[in-house]
């Protein structure tokens, strides 16, 4: 079923780990801080829940941010049973999806296609990567809980992030392609460890 494209947030784990080494824990500031090598790259939210991650695009930002916000979590595992390494973090990243991404739309895993991120104004799409000097996508706290929002950069390591959608207005405004394309677009954040990677797709979309 197609969805109106009045913008919200939805995150959902993409992928677990490929390889070995990395973590996660409180707000860090390297990529290990000792905690050890790892199989698996786990992503919840604020609350604890994995899967699917929302926010409503017409909300109040959180105090410091630019908008509405997800929080996206990660955390690194070991062995069979997924044990969690503490202490480690990661260096992060973001983009908009390539076209045949899907995501999961509730916490039973249930796929929905993405739809292709389209500029809205008279400019491309903006450039959401850390890498970017205009349009940070992803912030950090780097004194903690209590301390102020920034873009992440390419050598921050934390293991929490906030995605906040890109505006659907504007000369870099951003929505979903015209039906009958799916009625959102999806965000790859990707976290990366010492060894180990892995992605989670926020789809952007008025339900996820």
């Amino acid at each position: 079923m197609r969805r109106p494209a009045q913008l919200g947030i939805a995150a959902v784990i993409l992928a677990a780990s490929l390889s070995a080494c990395s973590g996660a824990g409180g707000t860090g500031f390297s990529s290990d801080n000792g905690g050890g090598s790892i199989d698996h790259v786990v992503f919840t939210n604020s609350a604890g829940q994995a899967n699917v991650f929302s926010v409503g695009p017409n909300g109040v930002a959180p105090l410091g941010l630019p908008g509405p916000a997800v929080a996206i979590n990660a955390q690194g595992t070991k062995g069979s049973q997924q044990f969690i390494v503490p202490g480690t973090t990661f260096a992060w990243n973001a983009a908009f999806a390539s076209s045949g991404s899907s995501y999961a739309s509730n916490n039973e895993g249930q796929l929905k296609d993405c739809g292709i991120a389209t500029p809205t104004g008279s400019g491309l799409l903006p450039d959401i990567s850390v890498y970017s000097p205009t349009r940070a996508a992803l912030y950090w706290q780097p004194q903690g809980p209590t301390g102020a929002y920034v873009p992440v950069g390419p050598k921050d390591h934390t293991n929490q992030v906030f995605l906040v959608a890109p505006d659907a207005s504007g000369p870099n405004g951003v929505g979903p392609a015209l039906a009958p394309e799916p009625q959102n677009y999806c965000i790859t954040v990707t976290a990366f460890g010492s060894g180990a990677t892995a992605s989670v797709q926020v789809a952007v979309t008025n339900s996820p």
